[in-house]
């Protein structure tokens, strides 16, 4: 943890310094910043030895590879296994990733991690096998959960395990026909969102153009 909190900020000086002189555009520093995680996220999974296959995929603006200096890490987790050794597994890595890259501290932390677009959000474990995603994502998943996943992408651990999630995602994405009570939901969900940023003092407009 020590070592990658060293070679991340290298990195990153190496983004900015590109950025600063014009070197690189708006886009280069997003998919910088993004390749930089990925790395990140790759060299601390490997270090906690996953006894099952397990999968990192990001999501928002991580998951389109569009990350800004101040972003968080939105991410989900999977996994493949169906016994409660496999499952308990499973939450160990992910519990004890958190705890490497989010460090728990401002001090300790190499990038901050979000895991509320998780299904059932903060309710909801924290990693879910294969099966488990496909049966929610067939049954469950609500239009905000849909348009959320539209951006997941495999960044990290298994990569064939990310693969499937990620399909079985499109899957279950484009198969469902978009009906006029999720374009209601989407209207809703907006002016939610306007009001939000409203109550915060901003310009709704600005955010969404």
């Amino acid at each position: 943890q020590r070592a990658l909190r060293r070679w991340q900020p290298r990195h990153l000086l190496g983004i900015a310094a590109r950025d600063v002189f014009g070197m690189a555009d708006g886009e280069d520093v997003g998919a910088g910043l993004s390749a930089l995680a990925d790395a990140a996220l790759d060299a601390a999974l490997a270090t906690l030895e996953p006894q099952v296959p397990f999968a990192v995929l990001a999501l928002g603006r991580y998951g389109g590879a569009e990350l800004g200096y101040a972003s968080d890490l939105d991410l989900v987790f999977a996994f493949d296994g169906r016994s409660t050794a496999d499952a308990d597994e499973a939450d160990r890595i992910a519990t004890a990733l958190l705890r490497f890259v989010d460090g728990g501290t401002p001090a300790n932390r190499i990038w901050a991690i979000d895991t509320t677009l998780r299904p059932e959000g903060r309710n909801g474990p924290l990693a879910r096998s294969l099966q488990a995603w496909r049966s929610y994502l067939g049954r469950w998943a609500s239009t905000w959960e849909r348009q959320a996943y539209l951006r997941l992408r495999p960044v990290a651990g298994d990569r064939s395990l990310g693969s499937a999630l990620a399909d079985a995602v499109a899957d279950a994405t484009w198969s469902r026909p978009f009906t006029e009570e999720d374009a209601r939901e989407v209207r809703r969900m907006k002016a939610r969102i306007e009001q939000e940023r409203i109550g915060r003092g901003e310009d709704p407009k600005f955010h969404l153009k």
